[in-house]
């Protein structure tokens, strides 16, 4: 019951490091891209607790390899997230690779259409799937959490109901105390 002086306090909480399995990248450039034309998508960074950072910094990498491998401009945008940009310049499949300290966010490689006229049926459907996939992996990683947590509470559980024992060593609960047989003495 005492008000502790002072109180509230205040605290800003801020995101914690950039966790790869988290993180996500959408756009365009990700789907299918025209030749000769500049293609972006950008990256979120998330911390492991899933909050989008708020501040850039971090240094990630981003491969593009096919028929071509094309010259790859990762823009930091002090916020959290990067825009990524390149340009084909020959028709065909695209494999997009984005990481971070060795890792790569999930669902790489990107699969991309390269053509001189971007199919937007194509993007539209790959967006789904991808957008499917997201929150799929989203979901698994919720239920994990979900699953150790109920296994923690468990733990606990057993832990407040095993027997404890008293300083003679005899139990206090009575659980597991051992039934004297018929006409058995307990005491002498």
């Amino acid at each position: 019951g005492e008000e502790i002086s002072g109180s509230p306090y205040f605290c800003d909480i801020q995101p914690g490091e950039v966790d790869v399995s988290n993180s996500t990248a959408s756009g365009m450039g990700l789907l299918a891209v025209g030749t000769f034309r500049e293609s972006s998508f950008t990256i979120y960074s998330y911390d492991r607790f899933g909050n989008q950072l708020t501040k850039g910094g971090d240094h990630w990498h981003v491969t593009i390899s096919g028929d071509e491998m094309p010259e790859v401009t990762i823009q930091d945008n002090n916020n959290g997230t990067y825009t990524v940009r390149y340009q084909t310049k020959e028709r065909g499949n695209l494999l997009v690779w984005i990481g971070i300290k060795g890792r790569e966010i999930p669902d790489c490689p990107f699969e991309v259409v390269s053509d001189v006229k971007v199919r937007r049926a194509i993007a539209q459907e790959r967006a789904a799937e991808r957008q499917a996939k997201i929150e799929a992996h989203r979901e698994r990683k919720a239920a994990i959490e979900a699953e150790k947590d109920d296994r923690r509470k468990q733990r606990e559980k057993e832990a407040l109901e095993k027997p404890q024992e008293n300083d003679g060593g005899d139990e206090v609960s009575g659980r597991g105390a051992r039934v004297p047989k018929r006409g058995e003495k307990l005491f002498d």
